[in-house]
């Protein structure tokens, strides 16, 4: 991974708006992503005129990245339905079940705090009645890499004409990490939620390396993590510990074999455009940030609540974080 002791490097966090002619070959696709198992899928993955223009776009944006101005740039996540929820394309052993709804605890106790708001916006009806639970009901395992390895070829080809302008220049690819993976999921196969958490690190591990052996600096991302604070420190302190703490060493797992250096890890809390004041302290996830096994971190909040004094940061016993992403 790129560093420097002369300038501050530029980045961003992956996800980049879809141009109209790319969403205008996805005739499936909506907000929320693909419905999972449904045939689109596998038409969309198939289809040239999506691939052709896929391909044409990604050039597209990783031209515009660097004329911007940034340094370490991406495809803008323009081969995947989501951030997180297009791994569940990508997977075997989850269902989703309409019928079935989950409360979105990752919006915490702040559901019950600003009712009224909840009740007037665009979120309503999932706050109040839950959103389709992502089921377990078979083994976990990563069951085609040809998506992957055709976003990374994509990324890679785009790149290589504008190397020779760019000495500072380099590349990032982004995975969901196995705390953001299944966000409403319910275990049915795995005897215990360890064996659960493990067998979605061991697949997920199969894509970070996808990337690793592509070239490309793999980013982490981990939004789940810090949202999931509110709702089980609730709880008790035990159960934000035992919870957090399987993730992060589960996510080393899935990164064993990869050298820190190469691994960018992002969360992001308190940043979305809804009534929140319980936003997890950054004290109190930080312990947990700094034990995953990478060589830079990316932090975005925008909540008074996520401040903290670096003093924090000191007297944590974690190992100290070796570098920090200015993208935001």
């Amino acid at each position: 991974m790129h560093t420097s002791r002369d300038r501050i490097l530029t980045t961003h966090v992956g996800s980049l708006v879809r141009p109209e002619s790319l969403l205008a070959t996805i005739p499936t696709v909506t907000s929320t992503g693909f419905a999972l198992g449904s045939a689109s899928n596998e038409a969309v993955e198939q289809d040239s005129a999506h691939l052709e223009e896929l391909e044409r776009d990604v050039r597209d944006v990783v031209a515009h990245q660097v004329e911007t101005g940034l340094d370490v740039v991406n495809d803008g996540e323009y081969g995947k339905s989501s951030w997180s929820s297009y791994i569940l394309e990508r997977i075997t052993g989850f269902e989703i079940h309409p019928e079935r709804r989950k409360p979105l605890v990752l919006l915490g106790r702040d559901r019950d705090r600003f009712k009224g708001f909840f009740a007037t916006s665009d979120m309503a009806e999932a706050v109040a009645n839950g959103a389709p639970s992502e089921v377990c009901t078979g083994p976990i395992a990563y069951r085609d890499e040809a998506p992957v390895r055709r976003d990374l070829a994509n990324l890679v080809a785009a790149a290589a004409p504008l190397a020779a302008a760019r000495p500072d220049g380099e590349l990032f690819f982004t995975c969901v990490a196995p705390a953001s993976t299944a966000y409403q999921g319910v275990n049915e196969y795995y005897a215990s939620e360890e064996e659960y958490v493990y067998a979605i690190a061991d697949a997920l591990a199969v894509e970070y390396r996808a990337v690793h052996e592509s070239g490309v600096v793999l980013q982490v991302d981990d939004a789940v993590f810090a949202n999931m604070y509110d709702h089980l420190i609730e709880q008790g302190e035990e159960v934000w510990a035992r919870w957090a703490q399987l993730r992060v060493e589960a996510l080393n797992h899935a990164l064993t074999g990869i050298p820190p250096e190469r691994v960018r890890y992002h969360v992001c809390f308190g940043s979305w455009h809804v009534p929140h004041v319980a936003d997890a302290p950054l004290r109190a996830i930080l312990p947990y940030l700094l034990q995953v096994d990478a060589g830079a971190y990316s932090i975005e909040a925008a909540n008074p609540a996520t401040s903290t004094s670096t003093g924090s940061g000191r007297s944590s016993s974690c190992r100290q974080a070796r570098s920090s992403s200015p993208a935001s």
